[in-house]
């Protein structure tokens, strides 16, 4: 759609060297229509979903008549807005309405101050170009998908509505409204910033800060790691040497603890749930401790077993699909525990494998599935291991490299795209390419490599292809990719005080931050 919006800016470049546009006196000395509406256009340089309408085809033909000099270009532009009109009607996703609203704020303002025609637009044809401008975002956001955009509660979102399409909507509607801004007459108070019909103010939301709600329960201990369970339980641990837990009460009320875990002798750094609601928590103190739901006292924990064998601390753990669990230590060594198959207990388990390679603390396990596991390091790698046929151990199938500083921190998303955060204050993002066959395996290679200001600490791949980032210095950072891994930041979250190790988001999309700052903040409103 790129050459369709070419011809746009070629036309209003037309008539811009054809006859020189004047100022629009008292309105703005400096204004120029072409100058300004040109550089408009030319952001507005996104595919449309809506190319494939003949509604859509059929305005740019008109457009493309008036680049050819065919006529009179008030009347073509007439049409070109009418064509647009029957489209918006037609369309059957809000993106397609969105993209026929940028073409009719742009044309209905020509229309309505008869520009391009001859002479300066007066004073009530601007108006009447502004209004027409105007009606055409105010049906917009009269859109119910549009309007739960602008919700801040996640319950009053469609469950079907992820936080992709809300930020495209966003993106978009902000791009519109900042056109509106240049359009004259200049006017503040202008009907169209008080236009939803829900009471809220476009540009408040558009303009205001993401909202956050503290939850503190950990003392002076830093929160050092988090996990979401069923039913929405968090869990959270700390460098208090304990874990608590959490349950949503609802609107109004929000987390509260219900429970407080009590057995390590040293900080808690890292804690996994697994399909069946199992939690795992690995320490400092060289444990890790399994904990489930008390058979005669449901929502209660309880540790049912005490896994040894790690020479150090506990820093990092993963559990597959299957039910095998990894954990990896400061000694540098992962070690594979799978459950005993002839042991009376249920969900007790065993080592089977010590995985070696390493050369530093392990920072960060991820799995794909459950026959890929990554490892991170501070040896500034990243390590591949997989099961090369059933039954079989656990293989290095590759080496990672590329950072420059230590790997703290992975995140794999539901494709199979590998997330590395580091030290050296970048992510790379990788992807499975090729076949070795002397080896039998896939390949690993960078294909992105995203550059922040500060060393990342944590990451969060998400479902509806968002991408979260913890940094050394409080913020949390959010990513989209709109084409091909090729995330941008479009949001910087502030209001932790410490460093943010651990994120994680509900099933209801809440994203929860833990902070060495000893709290845990809920975040809404993104983007």
């Amino acid at each position: 759609m790129d050459f369709v919006l070419t011809s746009l800016v070629e036309i209003l470049s037309h008539f811009g060297h054809k006859r020189a546009v004047p100022a629009w006196g008292e309105y703005s000395p400096d204004w120029d229509l072409i100058k300004c509406v040109e550089a408009k256009l030319d952001a507005f340089r996104v595919p449309m979903d809506a190319g494939a309408s003949p509604e859509l085809k059929a305005a740019f033909a008109h457009l493309d008549d008036v680049l050819k000099g065919k006529g009179d270009p008030l009347p073509v532009f007439r049409d070109a807005l009418v064509s647009c009109r029957r489209g918006y009607e037609r369309a059957k996703t809000v993106q397609q309405k969105v993209d026929f609203t940028k073409l009719m704020v742009m044309i209905g303002f020509f229309v309505g101050c008869e520009c391009p025609g001859n002479g300066t637009p007066s004073t009530s044809q601007l108006v009447e170009g502004r209004n027409r401008a105007e009606a055409a975002v105010c049906q917009l956001l009269e859109e119910e998908l549009v309007l739960q955009a602008f919700e801040v509660e996640e319950n009053m979102r469609s469950p079907d509505y992820s936080m992709m399409d809300r930020h495209k909507v966003l993106k978009d509607v902000k791009l519109i409204m900042t056109t509106i801004d240049t359009l004259p007459p200049t006017r503040p108070t202008s009907f169209l910033h008080k236009q939803l019909n829900n009471g809220i103010n476009v540009y408040h939301v558009l303009r205001k800060k993401s909202q956050s709600k503290v939850l503190k329960g950990h003392g002076s201990g830093a929160v050092s790691a988090l996990a979401v369970g069923e039913n929405g339980v968090l869990f959270s641990g700390s460098f208090d040497k304990s874990i608590r837990v959490w349950n949503d009460k609802g609107p109004g009320v929000g987390f509260e603890i219900v429970q407080i875990l009590k057995g390590h002798n040293d900080s808690v750094e890292a804690l996994v749930v697994d399909e069946e609601g199992v939690l795992f928590s690995g320490s400092l103190d060289m444990s890790i401790r399994v904990w489930a739901v008390e058979e005669f006292s449901p929502g209660t924990y309880a540790c049912i077993q005490k896994l040894r064998g790690h020479r150090s601390g506990v820093t990092c753990l993963a559990v597959s699909i299957g039910g095998v669990l990894f954990s990896g230590t400061i000694d540098s060594t992962i070690r594979v525990w799978s459950r005993m198959e002839n042991s009376t207990k249920k969900n007790c388990y065993e080592c089977v494998q010590v995985l070696s390679g390493h050369t530093s603390k392990i920072c960060s396990l991820a799995i794909h599935w459950s026959d890929v596991l990554f490892s991170a390091s501070f040896d500034y790698s990243i390590r591949v291991w997989r099961i090369h046929d059933p039954g079989t151990d656990y293989e290095c199938d590759q080496i990672l490299q590329g950072h420059g500083d230590c790997v703290n921190h992975l995140a794999v998303d539901e494709s199979g795209a590998l997330f590395s955060g580091s030290s050296d204050k970048t992510i790379r993002v990788w992807l499975r390419k090729g076949f070795l066959k002397q080896m039998a395996i896939h390949s690993y290679e960078c294909v992105r490599v995203l550059k922040g200001n500060q060393e990342v600490s944590c990451l969060l791949a998400c479902l509806d292809g968002m991408l979260y980032s913890g940094s050394f210095d409080g913020t949390v950072q959010v990513w989209c990719a709109e084409d091909s891994y090729d995330y941008k930041s479009i949001q910087s979250l502030r209001g932790h005080n410490g460093l943010v190790p651990c994120l994680v988001t509900t099933k209801k999309g809440m994203l929860i931050s833990g902070s060495f700052d000893d709290s845990i903040r809920l975040w809404f409103d993104l983007f």
